[in-house]
């Protein structure tokens, strides 16, 4: 009996570029050529592909373990702590936190493989209080989408969180509430109820009906 199957073609997972189906195994598995941020291409298993058990050529697990190898003074700081704690949850498929990071797509940048260029870019981690927090939550980690923050501000960008663009601006939308003085289930109806484009929801007054 023929079994459909899924098309991984031109799709980023972990470190992987899907670039063509290739063939299949003997047992009628799907393989597919895929080059790894590193540059290395090689036919890959669909079925690991699609349990997320495959992130990388191994490339990154290799330069993980020389990272801990070479820095051994850092390994028990904070910030190499936090450091680690994000490869393992993006690239390590056996950690308990990975289906909620590298499972749902959160990718690590290549450069920051290297905990030297990582603190480059981040710094020490202020306090224990702060922790490697990514502005838009469904981005990955990387110097541009990446703060040290309180926990106590980590509230707001739950994966609940939700995103608005309006104006060519991305913010949560109780960041647009806050702003505009509107309640967020106003915003959020005019938007899913009403059709309103984000622009007008999130600036006409409340006073006026959502027709």
């Amino acid at each position: 009996m023929y079994k459909k199957r899924l098309d991984f073609a031109g799709k980023q997972i972990g470190l992987w570029t899907i670039l063509s189906f290739h063939s299949v195994n003997k047992h009628g598995g799907a393989l597919w050529l895929s080059r790894c941020a590193c540059g290395t291409t090689r036919v890959v298993s669909g079925w690991l592909l699609s349990k997320g058990e495959t992130k990388s050529c191994g490339c990154a697990k290799a330069r993980f373990t020389s990272e801990e190898n070479r820095t051994p003074g850092e390994s028990k700081t904070p910030t190499y702590r936090s450091w680690a704690s994000m490869i393992q949850r993006c690239l390590n498929a056996s950690n308990k936190n990975y289906n909620r990071y590298g499972g749902r797509g959160i990718t690590v940048c290549d450069r920051w493989l290297s905990f030297e260029n990582f603190i480059a870019d981040m710094g020490p981690r202020p306090t224990a209080k702060h922790t490697l927090d990514r502005v838009n939550n469904n981005g990955g980690y990387n110097k541009e989408n990446c703060q040290w923050l309180e926990l106590k501000f980590q509230a707001r960008n739950r994966e609940n969180s939700r995103w608005v663009t309006a104006f060519g601006v991305t913010k949560l939308m109780c960041d647009w509430a806050r702003e505009s003085g509107l309640d967020q289930g106003t915003i959020k109806a005019r938007i899913d109820r009403c059709g309103w484009s984000t622009e007008r929801a999130v600036t006409e007054p409340a006073k006026s009906r959502a027709v």
